[in-house]
């Protein structure tokens, strides 16, 4: 298996670099610079996917008579910290050419070759300059920080809630909490989660509570409903009776009115209605 991806992924390079030196031309009549996502400057074709985008094809078969380069999957490649330029590999390092009667500049480390500024500073106006606020300087080279973007050797702060934007100031990357819309990072709005009748919520719309008078049941909020107490009688407050008004008594739960027995015509009777005695006049007969 691993021989095979070996020689899929050969064939692809050769196929990438096949079509790049069509026509007799290493990049044909347009070269245009680009920064890959690691920051590695290059110019031409990326080799990506299987290996990382930090060379670039500079002819196919042999690299012999050519400096700076590697071969590696039957291409002729840059090395680290360098891109093809004019058909050869030149530093990604701006290089800055010092004639033999100039002095070295301040703030920088000079050769026979060229000019390197030191950290700091960069290469402008024919001298190291000091590095502009809100940014990073090596190399001869400003790298403005995140939230601001390049321009005229100064680094200018992006749109609103912008991570990064690019050289006309238009926002590449948001906040989190925001989108990128044409150039600007818009809030992202998200709708309020209603929260259910009587009920109290998280910011979720998880009920986490009730009104007065509602209890949370499996969370939902239902009615505290209070049992009626039956007539005439007496409630505890689960609305069991427990006893009676004057006039009633208790029997299996209910309140029954207490009923006082007649006492017949001319009779004299006990609590129960018994007749006991007679007024007088009269006599008790059986």
């Amino acid at each position: 298996m691993k021989i095979l991806r070996n020689i899929l992924l050969s064939v692809l390079v050769l196929t990438m670099a096949t079509a790049v030196l069509a026509g007799g031309s290493i990049f044909g009549k347009h070269r245009s610079r680009t920064r890959n996502p690691d920051g590695i400057q290059s110019i031409g074709v990326h080799i990506c996917g299987t290996l990382t985008c930090d060379k670039v094809v500079i002819r196919q078969g042999s690299c012999e008579g050519l400096e700076h380069t590697i071969m590696k999957y039957g291409v002729c490649l840059c090395e680290e910290g360098y891109h093809v330029e004019n058909d050869r590999c030149v530093s990604d390092t701006p290089e800055v050419p010092i004639g033999p009667e100039e002095e070295c500049p301040q703030n920088a480390q000079c050769s026979e070759e060229k000019i390197v500024c030191n950290n700091g500073y960069y290469w402008g106006n024919n001298n190291c300059v000091s590095c502009p606020n809100n940014a990073e300087c090596s190399n001869n080279i400003i790298a403005c920080n995140n939230k601001f973007y390049l321009k005229n050797n100064e680094c200018l702060t992006c749109p609103e809630h912008a991570i990064s934007c690019n050289e006309q100031g238009k926002a590449t990357d948001c906040e989190s909490g925001y989108i990128l819309n044409n150039g600007t990072c818009e809030k992202v709005i998200v709708p309020p989660i209603p929260c259910p009748v009587h009920s109290t919520c998280d910011g979720q719309g998880n009920v986490i509570g009730c009104e007065d008078g509602y209890n949370l049941n499996n969370g939902v909020c239902e009615e505290v409903v209070t049992p009626q107490c039956p007539e005439h009688s007496i409630c505890d407050g689960q609305g069991n009776v427990i006893g009676c008004e004057d006039g009633y008594n208790l029997n299996n739960g209910v309140c029954e009115e207490v009923v006082t027995p007649q006492c017949p015509e001319h009779s004299i009777c006990d609590g129960q209605g018994n007749v006991i005695g007679c007024e007088d006049g009269y006599n008790l007969n059986n």
